[in-house]
């Protein structure tokens, strides 16, 4: 993963579900990276939920193009095809801090 190689630990789950799952019973995470089409749940509901758990938790959003995204909230989106620096960059704005003990939750 991406994120391993610029410092950060990562979790990672494959739905929406499982990543709310984690995150109910995972202290300490600092960011949600998620997709914005998954399977199961779109990644602005996925945050928005995660957002009822842990309100502190910032989220940045995925997307497969450049197209805009209507969602009801404001988040960080990255457009693919990113570089790691892109990413890095985007998660430590999202953070306000340097990427040395981030902990992403990524639900692909």
């Amino acid at each position: 993963m991406l994120l391993c190689r610029v410092g950060y630990r990562v979790l990672t789950a494959t739905t929406g579900a499982e990543a709310l799952q984690l995150a109910s019973k995972i202290k300490g995470i600092d960011l949600r990276l998620c997709q914005v089409k998954m399977r199961g749940m779109r990644g602005d509901e996925l945050a928005a939920r995660g957002a009822a758990l842990h309100p502190s938790i910032p989220d940045v959003l995925m997307a497969s193009s450049n197209e805009p995204i209507k969602t009801t909230e404001p988040f960080d989106v990255l457009a693919k095809l990113f570089t790691v620096t892109e990413l890095r960059d985007t998660v430590c704005r999202a953070l306000q801090a340097p990427p040395m003990h981030a902990l992403e939750l990524h639900a692909a």
